[in-house]
């Protein structure tokens, strides 16, 4: 049997994006909606379709929506992509350094990243990417190692940062460390 996991709901509720290895054990995204003119939101619907949207020989994960729901971010290979809902448009964002999480900003203008320039003994850094062009706007110094997760505010003035045993959080329009919690015993794993 396959495994269906890492799922990720449309912001209007009509579709859901999900990882599977349905197709040979090679783990690929895939698209579920409504196959129901009269109910088009999933949680209404009678009946649905799956269609496969990649077919990669390497693996896709951390599928998330963009706010406005007309992207989709993912990463493949330590690399971040976006692409449109329908599997078009895949465009490389983030390809010359190690990715280990991302996040939207809450007006969906921006991806941070957690990077790492592998091979050259650095500390990670989080970059801010523009959502549309790739380009780099923002480069954030941690000074510290392994990040984990991110997570904007709700305004998206502030972005935290969790890494082994402390949590930074940054002050993105002064480009600013505001404060750094430490204390934590074990990995941060998940901000939200």
């Amino acid at each position: 049997p396959s495994m269906d996991h890492g799922a990720a709901w449309s912001p209007d509720a009509t579709k859901i994006i999900f990882l599977s290895d349905r197709e040979a054990g090679q783990e690929d995204m895939y698209r579920l909606e409504a196959d129901d003119p009269d109910h088009p939101k999933l949680t209404e619907a009678h009946r649905f379709k799956t269609t496969r949207l990649t077919s990669t020989k390497e693996a896709e994960s951390a599928v998330s929506f963009s706010p406005d729901g007309k992207k989709v971010a993912f990463l493949r290979a330590g690399k971040l992509y976006t692409m449109a809902p329908d599997g078009k448009d895949v465009k490389t964002i983030v390809g010359d350094v190690q990715v280990f999480d991302y996040e939207w900003s809450p007006d969906g203008k921006w991806l941070a990243v957690g990077v790492s320039d592998l091979g050259k003994g650095t500390d990670n850094g989080i970059v801010l990417f523009d959502a549309t062009t790739g380009n780099r706007v923002v480069e954030l110094p941690t000074k510290r190692k392994a990040i984990t997760t991110l997570a904007f505010s709700a305004d998206g003035k502030h972005l935290a940062a969790g890494f082994n045993g402390a949590i930074q959080i940054w002050n993105v329009p002064e480009r600013e460390l505001v404060k750094t919690l430490e204390g934590f015993e074990r990995v941060v794993s998940r901000l939200a």
